[in-house]
């Protein structure tokens, strides 16, 4: 279900929104359940057109995994295709049986100077804080992680020891040596993929208490 009201012209006064609503995601595809709503306005002048889109999911399920709740808003910047803010929450997940109550990201910045926020509250606490930008001219993103703290419920907090750096583009994707460290423990890893050779890494493992990562060994 698709509506759409407004008019462009070449002065500021352009606008117009729209609605869309599919009540049943089964009709699209039977693997798929649940309903999504999006509301969106365009306005501005046609050469520099300002985007604001609001999405609503409920009820969402895909295989073994399932979403009670999702809701997105962002800004974009036509024009000069940048993102004003983007902000997402999903509720109460069930994901292949890992439960997470709550997951928040949200981007602010212009495409080329972005900080990306990511937090997960379940179980484990999750929070992640990445600064970087998009180079248009190569097609390559380049930032770093500058934080990363993970709160388990029955152990210490693991965080981020030093700022690394991630460079993503179409042809290579580096991640710097990124190490994690709780109470005299560390974990370390870095990575690379190139197209057309594919994925190698590293793993460093220095634990004084095998205890912190016991919950994430499977049994066998």
């Amino acid at each position: 279900i698709l509506s759409v009201n407004g008019s462009l012209g070449k002065s500021n006064d352009s606008k117009i929104s729209f609605k869309a609503s599919v009540p049943s995601l089964k009709t699209w595809d039977k693997s798929l359940a649940g309903k999504v709503d999006l509301n969106g306005e365009l306005s501005g002048k046609i050469e520099g057109l300002l985007a604001k889109i609001e999405l609503d999911a409920s009820s969402l399920v895909y295989d073994t995994n399932q979403v009670e709740s999702l809701a997105l808003s962002a800004d974009f910047d036509l024009g000069n295709f940048t993102i004003g803010s983007l902000s997402a929450s999903a509720n109460q997940l069930n994901l292949s049986g890992y439960i997470v109550e709550n997951i928040h990201t949200s981007v602010a910045g212009p495409l080329s100077d972005q900080e990306i926020t990511i937090k997960v509250k379940g179980a484990d606490q999750i929070n992640i804080n990445v600064k970087g930008g998009l180079n248009s001219e190569n097609s390559r993103w380049a930032g770093s992680f500058e934080s990363i703290d993970i709160t388990p419920r029955d152990s210490p907090q693991w965080s981020l020891e030093e700022k690394s750096s991630l460079i993503i583009s179409p042809q290579a994707i580096t991640l710097e040596t990124t190490c994690l460290q709780s109470i005299g423990n560390r974990i370390c890893l870095e990575s690379n993929w190139e197209a057309g050779v594919g994925a190698k890494g590293q793993a460093i493992i220095d634990l004084a208490d095998l205890t912190l990562v016991k919950p994430y060994i499977p049994p066998s």
